[in-house]
C-alpha cells in the first residue's frame, strides 16, 4: 500500500513537472509571435 502511495505520488509530480514545461515552451511562442507581428506590422 505505501509503495502505491509513493507511485502515485511520483506521478503526480512528474505530471506536474511535464505539464508545466509544455505550458512553459507554449507560452513562450505565443509571446514570441505576437512581438513579431508588432515588429513587421508596426
Amino acid at each position: 500500500m505505501t509503495t502505491f502511495i509513493v507511485v502515485l505520488v511520483l506521478i503526480l509530480i512528474l505530471g506536474g513537472v511535464v505539464g508545466g514545461w509544455v505550458l512553459h515552451q507554449y507560452w513562450n511562442e505565443e509571446r514570441e509571435h505576437e512581438a513579431y507581428a508588432k515588429v513587421s506590422f508596426g
